[in-house]
């Protein structure tokens, strides 16, 4: 794309888990200091055009999708930023 041009997302797919214990490659195994739950923020302009927090973590790996094609406020020549924490 040129700047000229305009896009869309049309959505955001990761996989997480957030295992009761960890495992070291080669190493040691023990309780897992795990994260319960993570947000997901995206701006547009400054502006934040999506958000949603609270959201559960697995303690198995998990495939998250969230699609975006049919929002408006994701098709646009504007960055736009995404923000998982």
């Amino acid at each position: 794309m040129t700047p000229s041009q305009n896009g869309q997302i049309t959505g955001l797919s990761f996989h997480e888990q957030s295992p009761l214990n960890f495992q070291f490659i080669d190493g040691i195994s023990a309780l897992n200091d795990f994260a319960t739950k993570y947000l997901i923020r995206i701006s547009k302009n400054s502006n934040v055009i999506y958000y949603v927090d609270e959201i559960a973590t697995n303690r198995t790996w998990d495939k998250e999708e969230f699609d975006f094609s049919n929002n408006p406020l994701f098709s646009s020549s504007s960055l736009v930023h995404i923000y998982l924490n």
